[in-house]
């Protein structure tokens, strides 16, 4: 996957998780909004590691590894 796929991959993350939070109630709101970059770094690693595996193993790999870093997150 090239550069320009990925960066626009990156923006439509940023759209996508603005608009999620948008809709949650205001004291998950304040939560979410404090452990943002958290979120937003596990969601990027997930990503670049789909897209890595998607080259070097096969998609399944990537989507274990998405996965498996998706299920670590909780919202206190």
């Amino acid at each position: 996957m090239n550069n320009a796929v990925l960066q626009e991959l990156i923006r439509l993350k940023f759209r996508v998780a603005d608009l999620l939070i948008d809709t949650l109630p205001e004291a998950v709101k304040q939560t979410v909004k404090s452990r943002e970059s958290e979120l937003l770094t596990v969601v990027d690693e997930a990503l670049r590691e789909r897209l890595a595996g998607e080259v070097n193993t096969g998609s399944a790999a990537g989507r274990a590894n998405e996965k498996s870093k998706m299920n670590s997150i909780t919202i206190e």
